[in-house]
């Protein structure tokens, strides 16, 4: 079976998708992630449309009850932009005070 890209799919306005986290190593790391297509407008907080990020945490209380925790974040967008690159070898920082 081919693996999913996000690039793959379109979603309708308010609407998403989650898999489940295959590589969820620790408790920081969420059980579930996806992406979602949001239409501002018809939500009433602007215009336009918007692409997001989900992330959910399965976590369950002291009574053994299972909650989830939800985030909403701007869709990942790996650095391309060329950084420059610091000094090498001997380096003189002079913004040390000792």
């Amino acid at each position: 079976m081919a693996e999913y890209q996000k690039s793959d799919y379109e979603h309708e306005p308010n609407k998403g998708s989650l898999w489940r986290n295959k590589k969820k190593e620790t408790d920081k790391h969420p059980s579930w992630k996806g992406d979602a297509l949001l239409d501002l407008g018809q939500l009433g907080i602007g215009s336009g449309q918007s692409k997001v990020d989900m992330s959910i945490w399965v976590n369950k209380t002291k009574k053994g009850e299972k909650w989830l925790k939800i985030n909403i974040d701007p869709p990942y967008q790996a650095e391309t932009e060329d950084k420059p690159e610091g000094k090498k070898g001997d380096e003189d920082d002079d913004d040390i005070p000792f």
